[in-house]
């Protein structure tokens, strides 16, 4: 079954949030973007459940030091200057 334009929408508006939320170390808006039994399977293992995913996001912008940023021209989020 192809997707529909609102299926890529939703997609894109879900991707841009992820990133999003990650590059701003919010943990908990992260794991928003995940299903109650959704899995991130990353380079150093799989987690699942929200603290698991909440603790990889964090390490994730520990990492990284602020470094991290996504930008999406469709993005409907506003970056508040950074």
């Amino acid at each position: 079954m192809p997707l529909t334009a609102d299926d890529i929408l939703a997609i894109q508006h879900l991707y841009a949030r992820y990133n999003h939320a990650a590059d701003f170390g919010q943990p908990s808006e992260w794991a928003d973007c995940f299903a109650p039994d959704g899995i991130y399977a990353g380079p150093t293992g799989d987690y699942s459940g929200r603290e698991n995913l909440e603790a990889i996001c964090r390490g994730v912008q520990e990492g990284a030091a602020g470094n991290l940023r996504f930008l999406d021209q469709q993005s409907p989020y506003r970056w508040g200057g950074r």
